[in-house]
């Protein structure tokens, strides 16, 4: 795997979009909350 500089570890949230079955506005609200967001945060 070819590295980026500068870049040495990371969280992929884009897989987030494909997991739903219908797409609904509850559903992108809520699914990533800013608890989340501070848990991965360094």
């Amino acid at each position: 795997m070819r590295g980026m500089e500068g870049y040495m570890k990371g969280v992929n949230l884009g897989g987030w979009l494909s997991q739903f079955d219908a797409p609904t506005k509850e559903h992108f609200d809520t699914f990533i909350t800013e608890e989340d967001i501070r848990r991965i945060a360094p």
